[in-house]
């Protein structure tokens, strides 16, 4: 993050982004679609809801089913209070949602470390082999 010097500046910048409305990240994420063209702003606005209300029910759903709510808490940054929780099991459930809304057919997981090959080979290499151990 170039120009983020100090810790200040920091703290100013995360303030700014918490500012960020859940409809204003949809907006932002949508414009990074290929297909942004293709979709009206209406739509983009109900389906962008949906997704969300979808992501949140998928949370809750998981939360109630396999007890992954929070132990305890860890530590605090301004209002934020992190708990000890599962994390894994948001991301797994996170890549097996999009696996199955995209059709892709593989893991997304596949991705992640594929795209680390451009900036570090080696640790892309590190990573298929590690996953060939478990």
């Amino acid at each position: 993050m170039r120009g983020i010097s100090s810790k200040n500046k920091l703290d100013e910048l995360i303030l700014k982004l918490r500012t960020i409305s859940d409809e204003q990240w949809c907006d932002y994420q949508f414009q990074r679609e290929l297909l942004v063209e293709k979709v009206s702003l209406s739509e983009q606005q109900r389906w962008g809801a949906l997704a969300r209300e979808c992501g949140k029910t998928l949370a809750e759903t998981i939360n109630r089913k396999y007890c992954t709510r929070n132990i305890q808490e860890l530590w605090r940054f301004f209002g934020y209070r992190h708990q000890s929780k599962i994390r894994a099991l948001s991301e797994i459930a996170a890549m097996s949602f999009s696996e199955k809304l995209n059709n892709v057919g593989f893991s997304p997981y596949v991705l992640e470390v594929a795209m680390t090959w451009p900036y570090d080979p080696q640790l892309c290499e590190h990573l298929v082999q590690s996953f060939q151990s478990f």
